[in-house]
This record gives C-alpha cells, sequence and structure tokens, in this order.
C-alpha cells in the first residue's frame, strides 16, 4: 500500500508527523504487588513459614500481596520465581508496584493527569496523506525515548527514510536529537518553554528562567536585566521513577 501511495505521486513521505498516547491496560490497578513487600513475601516463602508466622509477618502487608502469599493454587517455588522477577523489573523500571495478571504494563500518568497501568502508543503518520507508517507498543511511560524506533519501524515499512520529523515538546531530549542527527534527518520539536507560551503558560515572575534567553554561540544566559551568566559546568541527573530521563543541570 505504501509503495502504491508513493507511485501515485500522493506523497513523497519527506514528511512524517510522530507522537505517543497513553493507552490504559485492561487490568485491575488493585491487582499488584508492591515493590516495599517484595522483601517480606520472599522471606515467608523462603523459609516455609507457618500461618501462625505468616499472620505475623503481614501484618504490614498489601492485600494483594496477602492474596498472592496465602493462593494454594501456586506452588511456593512458583511463587518465589514470581516474586525475583517482580523484584528485577522493578528494579530496572523503578516502579513501585507490578500487576500480577499483566506484568509488562507500567503505571503512566494519561491526559487527564490520572495515572494507571497503561502501555505507550506510538504511531508515526505521513504529512501528507495522513497514512499510518508505523506504530511501536512501548512500556516508557514517556516519550523521551521513542524516536528510534520509530525511525527504524518507518525506514523498515516504506523503505526510506522521511527527510523531515515534526513531533511535540516531550520528544525533545538529548537522545532524540542524537539519533535525528545521526540519521541526518530534520526535526522539528518544540522546546518545553515554547509549548508553555504558546498556550500562555510561562512563569509570571520576571526573573523566572521562561523569561532568560540563552546565547547558543556563546553558551550563556541573559537575565531580563541583561547580565550574561557564563556556562560554568553542566550534570545529568539520574532518571527518575516515572522513567523521565534525568535532567541535564547547566
Amino acid at each position: 500500500m505504501n509503495e502504491i501511495v508513493y507511485k501515485s505521486g500522493k506523497t513523497h513521505y519527506k514528511h512524517v508527523a510522530v507522537d505517543g498516547t497513553i493507552i490504559k491496560a485492561k487490568n485491575s490497578n488493585f491487582n499488584v504487588l508492591k515493590k516495599k513487600d517484595i522483601p517480606t513475601l520472599m522471606n515467608i516463602v523462603e523459609n516455609n513459614y507457618s500461618i501462625d508466622k505468616i499472620n505475623e509477618k503481614s501484618k504490614n502487608l498489601s492485600k494483594s500481596s496477602i492474596k498472592f502469599l496465602l493462593n494454594e493454587k501456586l506452588p511456593d517455588e512458583e511463587k518465589l520465581t514470581q516474586l525475583y522477577f517482580v523484584k528485577k523489573e522493578l528494579k530496572e523500571s523503578k516502579q513501585t508496584s507490578m500487576e500480577l495478571n499483566d506484568p509488562e504494563s507500567k503505571w503512566m500518568l494519561n491526559k487527564k493527569g490520572k495515572t494507571e497501568l497503561s502501555y505507550n502508543l506510538q504511531l508515526s503518520v505521513d504529512f501528507e496523506t495522513k497514512m499510518i507508517l508505523g506504530y511501536n507498543i512501548s512500556q516508557k511511560p514517556t516519550d523521551h525515548y521513542q524516536l528510534e524506533n520509530q525511525i527504524k519501524t518507518i525506514k523498515n515499512n516504506i523503505k526510506q527514510k522521511p527527510e523531515l520529523i515534526s513531533a511535540d515538546a516531550g520528544y525533545n531530549t538529548e537522545e532524540n536529537v542524537n539519533v535525528a542527527y545521526k540519521e541526518d534527518i530534520e526535526i522539528i520539536i518544540p522546546t518545553g518553554k515554547q509549548t508553555r507560551k504558546l498556550k500562555g503558560k510561562l512563569n509570571e515572575n520576571p526573573y523566572h528562567k521562561d523569561h532568560f534567553t540563552f546565547d547558543y554561540e556563546n553558551k550563556e544566559y541573559i537575565c531580563p536585566l541583561n547580565v550574561k551568566l557564563p556556562l560554568q559546568r553542566s550534570q545529568r541527573q539520574e532518571p527518575t521513577k516515572k522513567g523521565r530521563p534525568g535532567k541535564i543541570i547547566h
């Protein structure tokens, strides 16, 4: 289909728009194992405690953890395997709990500001024809690391790479910019400041960073009183618990 549209002259796939949307997983937000409960659960299962000892040890466990612990259909060996898996996944994802029936879903913030167990659906659309050129399902709760997979998917589906990719401010990260640079693809992505300005939501404090300008050539900020602040040093913070990459602090 992509080749037919290309040969028809309706598009040359020069400009592709990329966006992501959070899709709620079909599971319960309550049937989860919490990170704080894992050590206690492992201790109980590994030591094969009696019911009385379990009752004593499980006083501070969540209801779902107790339900998991008392599940007679699940052998202790299987429980322990699951617990080690959950422990490993939570450490890597930096999340605080995991759904038992759908462990691949992750806690994500939707457009309504509600955190739910979800997936991140990534879509690439031809700007001219509005035809979908590719999609990916991601476990990452943000769009910060998504551009590389989308470019690979686009190239695989249309057998060429676009000249230009446009996306929203969620893709404005060093990682995504570097990927586009290596692929020799021009990108149009607004900064957070540009997005806030468009929405009329710039900080009202006249000396907030929203009102500073940056001189890229000299690597210095200029404050509203025209005082220059030259770059002293830069460092990257640790990634956040919600999966966002650590900010580069200048």
